[in-house]
């Protein structure tokens, strides 16, 4: 006779993943089914930054990124704040806003992703220098110098990681198009991303936002832009000689940058921490996302018939 009450196979260890989604400022409870009282991962992704809607204007950078590992799980609830993503600006001259900050807010060992930095104003004539783009958990990209307007130099991305954190959450912004030449052109930066620096402006392509972060190994598929976040915005180009190709966004739900005064450029992606792409159209940046992975008993083979009557005493069976 079978000795585990009747059925025959293999013994296994009931325990599984168990992926938790916040896309909106709640308190997070942990799995009456986790078997550890921690988190294997807990990825917090802050606010991405905002456009600029007027002449030159820079990619936004993206919001911070940062994953905690085998993250202390309390068995009170735990405050979780998403940032939103940074607002854009109409101002002549002004940056866009900078994203809002994502807490996972465990009060012994809180996680906080800086917002990412808004997108360069563009020189647009006297009295209108570019503004670079502001700093954050990824910096924005610098608006571009026009050489038809007596501009000079280049104007400076933000910088990333800020404030200063290990590892890193994010990159510095590209720095817009200074004169050159015979150029036609005006061409920001891009913003910068959790993976890579966003790209700088060049004769005749703005820069393209900095690459996110791939987290597919982690928490598997079905998450975020093709499994990755906070990637940075893609700055505009303007060219009176012709209309070039969209800046790119960085994998990672980061908007595209403008192209001409006729192109459409995008927002940052919602929940993914993406940076709008820079004019000349409004556009704000993406807002940020938590998950957190869990491990908790669960049924995926066959089990003793001892195990799923002591698991369903303490109500510790589930199907999820």
């Amino acid at each position: 006779m079978p000795t585990n009450g009747g059925i025959i196979g293999p013994v296994n260890l009931p325990v599984g993943n168990k992926i938790t989604s916040v896309t909106s400022s709640t308190n997070f409870t942990r799995d009456g089914q986790n078997i550890t009282d921690t988190a294997p991962a807990v990825m917090v992704v802050a606010g991405g930054g905002g456009g600029q809607s007027n002449s030159g204007n820079g990619g936004a950078g993206a919001g911070g990124f940062r994953i905690s590992y085998n993250h202390p799980l309390p068995a009170s609830a735990v405050p979780v704040t998403i940032g939103a993503g940074g607002a854009n600006s109409s101002t002549i001259g002004e940056s866009g806003a900078e994203g809002a900050n994502s807490v996972f807010g465990s009060a012994s060992t809180p996680i906080t992703s800086t917002g990412g930095g808004g997108g360069g104003a563009g020189y647009t004539g006297a009295g209108n220098a570019p503004e670079g783009g502001t700093p954050g958990g990824s910096g924005g990209g610098g608006g571009a110098r026009n050489p038809g307007a007596g501009a000079s130099g280049a104007s400076p991305g933000g910088s990333g990681n800020t404030p200063p954190v290990s590892p890193s959450q994010g990159n510095n912004g590209g720095n817009g198009m200074g004169p050159v030449p015979g150029s036609p052109a005006m061409s920001a930066g891009g913003g910068g991303g959790a993976s890579a620096v966003g790209g700088t402006g060049l004769a005749d392509d703005g820069g393209d936002g900095g690459a996110g972060r791939n987290v597919e190994g982690i928490f598997g598929p079905g998450y975020g832009d093709n499994g990755s976040f906070a990637g940075g915005g893609g700055g505009l180009t303007q060219s009176t000689s012709s209309l070039p190709a969209l800046a790119q966004g960085g994998a990672g739900g980061g908007g595209r940058g403008g192209s001409g005064p006729l192109g459409n450029n995008q927002a940052g992606t919602v929940n993914t921490g993406g940076g709008a792409g820079g004019g000349p159209w409004a556009t704000a940046g993406g807002s940020g996302i938590v998950l957190v992975k869990e491990q908790v008993r669960k049924p995926n083979g066959i089990w003793t018939m001892n195990d799923v009557y002591e698991y369903s005493l303490t109500n510790e069976w589930t199907t999820n």
